[in-house]
């Protein structure tokens, strides 16, 4: 996240992301970590998970899959 990025990781930048899925569609979102604060809006969508992708300079970058309820 940056500061020219964060209003989409925000709260209201996700529950926004969540509200234009239908029920029952997936949202995944890319984070070049991992993000406790991120993983914390886990509770707007279900059977959340978060895979890693190996990327060459060490630290994988996530990417974060939920299913809207």
């Amino acid at each position: 996240m940056t500061d020219g990025n964060s209003a989409l990781y925000d709260e209201a930048g996700t529950r926004l992301a969540v509200n234009a899925l239908r029920p029952g569609r997936l949202l995944a979102v890319w984070s070049a970590k991992a993000s406790p604060e991120y993983e914390a809006r886990r509770r707007h969508l279900e059977n959340v998970a978060a895979l890693e992708v190996p990327v060459p300079r060490g630290e994988p970058d996530v990417v974060y899959v939920g299913r809207r309820c």
